[in-house]
This record gives structure tokens, sequence and C-alpha cells, in this order.
């Protein structure tokens, strides 16, 4: 791709998710959420259920991981499987009564692990 067509289709994209919103994204509406923040030490990671279990001043907070969640460490875009037990973390997420608690973002701050 050129740089104009590459331009061109990130003003596409953009102007998509102004006039759809989020559910271009996420595949539901969640503008409307109040996005919370935890910053804490995975207790248990799940691969196959897509779970993180988070501890953070004394509590545990166990977060599915939707597919499209983007999980990074530092600049690297990471997967779930890269985040390791007792790696710190900071999850953005949702409450997405009456189901679980949705992570928007994950970051592992384990800057070792790189």
């Amino acid at each position: 791709m050129t740089g104009s067509t590459l331009s061109l289709w990130t003003v596409v994209l953009v102007i998509m998710v102004q006039f759809f919103g989020m559910p271009l994204l996420f595949g539901e509406d969640i503008s409307d959420q109040p996005i919370f923040t935890v910053q804490g030490t995975v207790n248990q990671v799940n691969w196959v259920k897509q779970v993180l279990v988070v501890y953070s001043f004394g509590d545990e907070l166990s977060i599915f991981i939707p597919d499209r969640t983007p999980i990074r460490r530092g600049a690297d875009d990471i997967s779930l499987a890269d985040i390791n037990m007792g790696d710190p973390v900071t999850v953005k997420y949702y409450n997405a009564t009456p189901g679980p608690l949705k992570a928007v973002s994950v970051s592992d701050n384990n800057m070792g692990n790189r």
C-alpha cells in the first residue's frame, strides 16, 4: 500500500468508528459504560476461558479478556499466553452486568519479560 492509500483507509476507519461507534471495535456498545482501571498482580491466567485473575489491595478480580482486546508490554503487542502469574498488570475494564467484568485493554508491566 502506498502512503496515500494507507492514509485514506485510516480516514475511512476513523469515520466509520465515529459514525457507528464502539460496536465496530468491540461488538457491543460500551459508550455508556463507566471504564474502571485496576493495577495489581496476576494470580491466575486461564487461557481457555480467557480470564485473568488480578490481585489488588486485598481483593481478587476475575476479568474476561475478549478476543480483540489489546494486550501490550511496553510498546509491544503480546497475547494472553505471554502473561504469567506474578506479572504486574494494569487492566481497563467495564462491568458487563449481568455478565462478567470485561477488559478493554491490558498492559503487562513486567518489563523483565521483554
